[in-house]
């Protein structure tokens, strides 16, 4: 956060300068303001994101061509913080009116379209429509392979969204299919140890679990943390969330003791770091509970669920 508080700071002081210099419509302006919203946007700000990407599109509006480029890119950001909001109609126009512009001046292959329809994909995931979410995944995908090397992590976000959107809706050999394409252009882009590559074995492994191939879910999920041991701090969030995956797995094929010592290792990792109300240590307890109550261990499984409830408690009052 404090380094983009540091750049939010000098793009302050650009535009100070540029105020004082040039007519309050010249587009060097609008690219303070939209390298304003840009940082308030990834500070989680999102109003005052808005703010200054619908300042940098007035201003943008007043003195460029409605078909201009920059005003195709503004319509993006905007969609791209309503996307983020949950205001998906808002997300939805905006992103519209960007591809309007890039229907108008460019060639239906340009990968600006492709851009368009992955985000646009992502609103209707947001919004529960599958379907539609696939149709423009889809049309991204009909266009990155012409414009875009075969390991372009572009084409590697858009397979990830498809194999997302079919393991939601239960497709699971499609969604197998879409996670596969990405590991293989992690394999073919990536060193052996980046986090990109454990993503791709948990997602894998995430959908033989939902299939009950529990023995390849497993493989998967171990792939996932020979490559978290290789480069990664033994608190990163992946660790304990692949163990918690792991206890699933083992929760599911009845092997209880199993389940608890992956649970248990979640747990230990979340307790260095994060605070002792945090919702996913709840979450943990409420796990190891559950499995004691499948083990007839009545007098463990409700202290873990007293624990659960502790949490929970802390959490409510630290909100309130």
């Amino acid at each position: 956060m404090g380094e983009q508080s540091r750049a939010l700071e000098n793009h302050k002081k650009a535009l100070e300068i540029r105020q004082k210099v040039f007519p309050s419509t010249h587009p060097d302006l609008a690219a303070s303001y939209d390298r304003m919203g840009s940082v308030y946007s990834r500070m989680g700000n999102y109003l005052r994101a808005l703010e200054n990407h619908n300042k940098a599109l007035e201003i943008y509006q007043k003195v460029l061509s409605p078909i201009h480029p920059d005003l195709a890119r503004s319509y993006n950001k905007i969609g791209s913080v309503y996307s983020e909001m949950g205001q998906h109609i808002q997300a939805l126009e905006s992103y519209n009116k960007a591809l309007e512009i890039h229907r108008k001046t460019l060639p239906s292959t340009h990968i600006e379209f492709a851009t368009s329809y992955n985000n646009i994909g992502l609103v209707y995931y947001d919004m529960g429509e599958y379907s539609r979410a696939l149709e423009n995944y889809g049309k991204a995908l009909e266009i990155y392979p012409r414009t875009l090397p075969v390991a372009h992590p572009h084409l590697a976000t858009v397979y990830n969204n498809m194999g997302l959107t079919y393991t939601h809706i239960g497709e699971y050999s499609r969604a197998l299919e879409n996670y596969n394409k990405v590991l293989e252009i992690f394999r073919k882009s990536l060193p052996f140890s980046h986090i990109n590559l454990a993503t791709g074995y948990n997602n894998i492994a995430a959908v033989y679990s939902h299939m009950g191939e529990y023995s390849s879910a497993l493989e998967y999920f171990d792939k996932a943390l020979e490559v978290l041991h290789k480069n990664s701090p033994s608190t990163h969030p992946n660790f304990p969330t692949t163990y918690k995956n792991i206890g699933e797995v083992y929760m599911k094929m009845g092997e209880y003791s199993r389940a608890i010592e992956n649970y248990n290792k979640a747990l230990e990792i979340e307790e260095k770091s994060v605070p002792p109300n945090d919702i996913h240590i709840g979450e943990i307890y409420n796990k190891i509970g559950l499995v004691y109550e499948k083990m007839n261990g009545k007098s463990k499984a409700e202290k873990y669920f007293n624990k659960m409830f502790e949490v929970k408690q802390r959490s409510t009052s630290v909100i309130q």
